[in-house]
Parts: C-alpha cells; structure tokens; sequence
C-alpha cells in the first residue's frame, strides 16, 4: 500500500491549538491556529480540534478523500495503541480518555495520536535537522524540557511512555526542585524557570547587566529571550547565564549519549534560538565529559524546523506509519 501523499498534522498545546496540511516531502501547505481554552476541558478540547482540522480542510480546497489521515500530538503521556491520553498536565480532563477514536468518528478520518515532544522529533528526523541519520536524540527547551529518542528509524517511547523524558533525568540530587517534585533535573536548571532564576540572583547579587534594561527594570519580566538578546550584544552576565545552561545542558547529553548512542542530537524550541553563545557551551562540555565513543560536537546541530516542528511531525504519524 502507498503512503498517502497528503495529511493535517495537528500539535496541541496548554495555551494554542496549531493545524497544518503538510505534503508527503513535509512540506506545510497551509496553516491553521486557535486558542486551546483548557478550561472547558476534555469534550470542549476535543471540538476545539475538530473545528481547527475541518477550518484547514475547508480552506485548502483539498477533498477529503485526498487526506490520509490526522496525526496529533498532545502535551503529556499517551497510549499510541489505544489512542488514549494517559495523563496530560495541561489539559484538564486528559486522564485516562479516548481521543484518537472520537475525533475519528467526528471528522471520518483516521487519526494517529503522540506525544508533543515526540512528534517534533518525528518532525525533524524525516524533514529537519536529523534527515539522513539512523539513530537521533531531540531536545526541545522551553518552559519545560520535551525529549524524544528515535532508534533505527523509529521513535521509541517504552513501556510506560517514558522513554526520551530527558529533561527528567536527575544531573545533581542536591540541585533545585523540578516540577515533577524531584531534585537536580535537568529541566529545573535549564528549563525557563532556571534560566531566569540564574539571571536573577547575578543582578540581585549587584551585578550590573544589559538584562536591567531590557527588562525595563523589573526582575520579573525577565526572560530566556532577554538574556540571549543581552548576550548577543556580549552582556558579561548574560553570557555567564547561558554559558552555565549549556553546560548543565551538556551533562544531560552526556548521559543520554551514553544510554542512547545517537548519529545526532538536534536541539529545539525558543531557548535554543539563544545560539552559538548557548550551544558553544554545549558542544564543550559534550566533548569534554563524553569520554566512551568519543562523540563529536559538530554532532550537536540546532533543529531546523522552528515552530513548524510539531505539526509536521504530527503529520509524519500518518505519513510515515510506524510502530513506536
């Protein structure tokens, strides 16, 4: 059976819905966005994704007969072979439900289910940073830090769907708290939250600082954003901050390297826009500390896809079917 030449890839977040119909090559016909609005919970979330996959359809005059299907990522853990959210965070009502099923009965379609993290790193082996590799490990940073692990061309998540939650992996036990209510994650030095507190305390400390100024004075409009934009106009605090993640970034690799043995490493989301002064640091501290099989920093590559990511992948579920 030929792979289908067409399919809407939808990415679900705590805060926006994104759609697209992307070609058989990745490539994103047309777009579609609308606020998640979380609050009305599971059955409202559910319509929310109806109405944005129908907007989409109705828009790119494609026939529906044309599709091969939607793929979704959701922001948590889910059952790719039941179709059912096991537990997403963010989207109340999102335990233990159906949702591939549904949707596919509403919208006549099939309907491929994911993890949002997942699905990006789905995204960027078959289109982005990672095409041509066998074995990848994605990062994605931003609030949070999403993982995925693709093995021999397919992405594994495990038994429990765990597998590839870098961003949980534990690179210090006296280190601050994680949401997840463990110490020393990765994700609590190098999520959002840790970027900032860094930046914090080196200006509480009386450090002076570009990140004053563009945070227009105020410590809690600080944000990953402004500390690149301080660095890029070579910022000594700045700098200090984002040198310091890639560091702790680095070690995480490090252990995932070990664990994962990986062709490449792809970094994405916002933070990653930071740029050489972040990933310099990673890159060192990879080839420093990553002693067995010796893996290269020019192995470390940025991933290509930008925001584009989540929904590509999302339709690669269709598009390139496999067994997780």
């Amino acid at each position: 059976m030929s792979s289908p030449k067409m399919a809407i890839g939808v990415d679900v977040g705590g805060t926006f819905i994104k759609a697209a119909l992307c070609s058989k090559d990745g490539e994103v016909v047309i777009r579609s966005s609308t606020d998640t609005v979380a609050r009305e919970g599971y059955e409202g979330v559910l319509h929310r994704i109806i109405w944005i996959v129908e907007d989409v359809v109705e828009r790119s005059g494609v026939q529906r007969g044309d599709i091969g299907g939607v793929g979704l990522g959701l922001p948590g853990r889910v059952d790719p072979r039941s179709g059912d959210a096991v537990m997403c965070p963010n989207l109340p009502g999102f335990v233990g439900v159906p949702v591939a099923r549904p949707l596919a009965d509403a919208l006549g379609m099939t309907v491929r289910i994911g993890n949002d993290a997942g699905c990006a790193g789905l995204g960027e082996f078959h289109f982005g940073a990672g095409k041509g590799s066998r074995d990848m490990i994605m990062l994605t940073l931003g609030t949070g830090i999403g993982g995925a692990v693709i093995f021999d061309g397919k992405l594994r998540r495990g038994s429990r769907q765990v597998l590839g939650e870098i961003g949980h992996s534990v690179i210090d036990h006296n280190g601050p708290q994680c949401g997840c209510t463990q110490h020393g994650c990765l994700e609590a030095f190098c999520g959002k939250e840790g970027i900032i507190r860094r930046a914090r305390q080196r200006l509480q400390n009386g450090r002076e600082s570009a990140i004053w100024s563009l945070a227009e004075g105020d410590t809690l409009k600080i944000t990953p954003a402004v500390v690149a934009e301080a660095a890029a106009v070579g910022d000594a605090v700045a700098l200090e901050v984002l040198e310091e993640t890639g560091f702790y970034l680095g070690a995480g690799i490090v252990n995932a390297v070990v664990f994962c043995d990986p062709d490449v490493v792809v970094i994405g989301g916002r933070i990653a826009d930071a740029g050489e002064p972040l990933f310099g640091a990673i890159r060192r501290t990879v080839e420093a500390r990553c002693r067995i099989g010796q893996f290269r920093g020019d192995r470390i590559v940025k991933a290509k896809l930008g925001g584009d990511a989540g929904v590509v992948g999302a339709a690669s579920l269709i598009l390139q079917p496999q067994e997780g």
